[in-house]
């Protein structure tokens, strides 16, 4: 066949142009063209170990294994950029506050060894004496086994937790941010929570009485939105500078080697940091660890191993043939269906004398065709 156009599909090249990018960017990076500082706000949650490695590549000591990401990953987190920009668009819209400082510059603290650390602040809300520094985060939805959705169980989960004030059934409110981060037991979600702790402890904030912090979450399957709010804490403040300090201090005696993941091993975090992907220190791969905290997994049996593998087989093609015309079934259901409904009736005597009616099923929301009497 004669194929008009390219070659391949318009996402190969795509996912092509983004691969290309990201060796280009990391060529350059190795050259000396430096990006940004790795000790940075939103990288308050990370393990001290990665950022060790990363700053020991930003001052160019030695440089670690950075396994490029893949395309879908790439695009999933421009994605959430523009879902960002799109609900700080929907406050200022909506909201009914005012929004001031976007992309606001401010200067957090400076390091033993000289650097700043400074960060960008999203945006500010003000309205009468509410003056609140906020972040924008989108989340993915996942299905959930005892919820409609992961978005669903999350907001079940912080009913019951006694760090959080419910506030709406769309907001909750802690006061102890400490007392939060610990019971969220290292969810990625507490990265958020030490960026945006950081921004609200700045002179820049305190100087404009902005006294507590709000992180809005979207979520990208439905646009439900919820609100994380909490009081500022000026000794977790503390502890990301003394955390900064003792990494730049480690990078600078050359002691990176001596370090450890500092997540909990067997934990997600652990299992899935990047420190292990950079520079290998375990004997195992550390998902292993993680995965064995698992329930057993119940694995397939191939069906030749199977005394009946010739009768499930042929069983199996059947039921994937039917499967076709239960498609194919249900499509020619719906197109009789609308026929009916555009005529307004709802029921059909057909020429084989088989009379069918269009009943709307409320436990399914939709019209399915029942074969019916006079």
């Amino acid at each position: 066949m004669n194929i008009l156009g390219p070659e391949v599909s318009f996402v190969d090249l795509v996912d092509h142009g983004i691969l290309e990018k990201q060796k280009k960017d990391r060529e350059e990076f190795l050259k000396g063209k430096k990006s940004y500082f790795p000790l940075r706000p939103s990288s308050a949650g990370h393990c001290s170990r990665k950022l060790a490695l990363e700053l020991e590549e930003y001052l160019g000591i030695r440089y670690h294994n950075k396994p490029e990401l893949k395309p879908n990953i790439v695009r999933l987190f421009e994605l959430g950029h523009s879902v960002e920009r799109a609900v700080i668009d929907t406050l200022i819209k909506n909201s009914g506050f005012d929004i001031r400082y976007r992309q606001q510059v401010v200067d957090m603290f400076r390091l033993e060894t000289g650097e700043l650390i400074e960060g960008s602040i999203d945006l500010v809300l003000m309205k009468g004496p509410y003056k609140c520094v906020a972040d924008v985060k989108s989340k993915k939805m996942n299905w959930s086994a005892g919820f409609k959705s992961s978005w669903d169980e999350l907001l079940d989960d912080f009913s019951s937790f006694e760090s959080l004030c419910k506030i709406s059934d769309t907001g909750y409110y802690a006061d102890d941010l400490q007392f939060l981060i610990d019971e969220l037991d290292n969810d990625y979600m507490i990265d958020n929570l030490y960026q945006l702790n950081l921004y609200a402890n700045t002179k820049f904030c305190k100087d404009r009485d902005i006294n507590f912090c709000s992180l809005i979450y979207y979520a990208k399957n439905t646009s439900e939105m919820f609100e994380l709010r909490f009081r500022p804490s000026e000794e977790i403040f503390k502890q990301t500078e003394r955390k900064y300090n003792e990494v730049a201090k480690i990078v600078k005696e050359g002691k990176v080697d001596e370090m450890e993941c500092e997540f909990p091993i067997g934990t997600m975090r652990h299992s899935f940091c990047d420190c292990h992907k950079m520079r290998p220190y375990l004997p195992d791969d550390p998902s292993t660890y993680y995965f064995g905290t698992l329930p057993p997994k119940k694995w397939p049996t191939d069906s030749n191993r199977l005394k009946k593998f010739q009768d499930i087989e042929k069983s199996y093609n059947a039921f994937k043939s039917l499967q076709k015309e239960a498609v194919q079934l249900e499509k020619e259901e719906q197109k009789i269906i609308q026929i009916l409904l555009d005529e307004k009736k709802q029921k059909v005597r057909f020429a084989d004398g088989a009379i069918y009616e269009a009943k709307f099923l409320k436990t399914k929301n939709k019209f399915e065709l029942r074969r019916a009497k006079l």
